[in-house]
């Protein structure tokens, strides 16, 4: 199969959609709509990181406090493990920061302190 048009559909929808990823489709449009979005998402990262700024208190994170001897619902124990079986990065990434907090953010007093977790 030569032209487009002879191609499976399945092959054209990919092809169509392959060339609407990389910005080949409807080229200044396109582009200028990925330079609108990435403003966007930067202004969002840099507008939170300013809000966040004047309303926490200094010198701690300004998290809300945990609920004390709040447990997990099983339904979310679930959802995270199933994701961490199935996205091994992602499960690689849990393990690493919860040993992370376990093993220095606990023991570290100014960390600590900053992220309001307890002592061991």
């Amino acid at each position: 199969r030569d032209t487009f048009g002879q191609k499976h559909i399945i092959d054209q929808v990919v092809g169509v959609a392959i060339a609407a990823h990389e910005g080949q489709l409807f080229a200044p449009l396109n582009q200028i709509l990925g330079v609108v979005t990435a403003l966007g998402l930067i202004t969002l990262c840099v507008s939170a990181f300013i809000m966040w700024r004047r309303r926490a208190p200094d010198g701690v994170l300004g998290a809300p406090p945990p609920i004390p001897d709040a447990q997990i619902g099983a339904g979310l124990a679930v959802i995270i493990v199933v994701a961490a079986l199935l996205l091994p990065v992602l499960g690689a990434s849990l393990i690493v920061l919860a040993l992370l907090e376990w093993l220095v953010l606990r023991r570290w007093g100014p960390a600590r302190r900053w992220l309001g977790l307890k002592t061991v």
